[in-house]
């Protein structure tokens, strides 16, 4: 068994010793920054090195799941009644976790591989949900909102910001779009550079290009080359 399964393991078993290991890594001076003002973390059982956090307003809770791993990463709230939540064995480098506003969620599922320099922020109360199993290359964004207003003749606003939803086992390219509304469904692929604009329901797709349509059907992927 090698050494990050044996770790897997240990987590499983609630190791005692492990989980103390870990909260003294993530605590040492000049590794982490944390500045919670009063609101909640929960990191049990995580491995942050170089990573910051910082929640202001009240009543905000972030959980990061058991053997999760963020390097260089950031979190950053701003109002009341938000949540974070990364699930358990996620690997996060450069990964960015922004809300502004009030009562927003970003909520990731298990096994999600965040692969650098991905920014990820919901704003004005809405959700951005990622199923399990996904894979995001570097330099995807994801938004849920425009953060300024788009009016019309009459003074409206016309781009309110809607909730994204991320199935499971999703693949994500380089430099991907995904906008407010978004819904990628299971087993698909979203291409290098795809802006993706409006909600797709069919699982199993390839999606790409500006804006991004279906490029391919029945179609699934894989981490390993064969």
């Amino acid at each position: 068994m090698g050494l990050h399964e044996t770790l897997k393991t240990m987590i499983r078993t609630e190791n005692r010793f492990l989980f103390a290991a870990l909260w003294c890594f993530n605590h040492l001076p000049f590794n982490n920054r944390f500045r919670l003002h009063g609101n909640r973390l929960n990191c049990r059982g995580a491995l942050l090195r170089g990573t910051r956090i910082t929640v202001t307003g009240k009543n905000n809770r972030i959980t990061i799941g058991k053997g999760s791993r963020l390097f260089g990463c950031k979190l950053l709230i701003t109002g009341d009644n938000n949540t974070i939540e990364l699930g358990e064995f996620d690997s996060c480098i450069s990964l960015d976790l922004f809300t502004e506003d009030n009562g927003n969620r970003i909520q990731c599922g298990r096994h999600i591989n965040f692969a650098g320099a991905i920014h990820i922020a919901s704003i004005e109360g809405c959700t951005i949900s990622i199923g399990d199993d996904c894979l995001f290359s570097s330099q995807v964004v994801i938004r849920n909102g425009d953060s300024h207003s788009v009016l019309d003749s009459d003074g409206n606003r016309i781009n309110p910001s809607k909730d994204v939803v991320i199935g499971d086992h999703v693949w994500v390219g380089y430099r991907a779009l995904l906008n407010k509304g978004v819904r990628i469904p299971p087993n698909s692929i979203v291409g290098t550079g795809a802006v993706v604009t409006k909600p797709f329901t069919e699982p199993n797709v390839a999606i790409a290009g500006n804006p991004a349509r279906i490029v391919k059907e029945n179609v699934t992927w894989q981490n390993e080359r064969i």
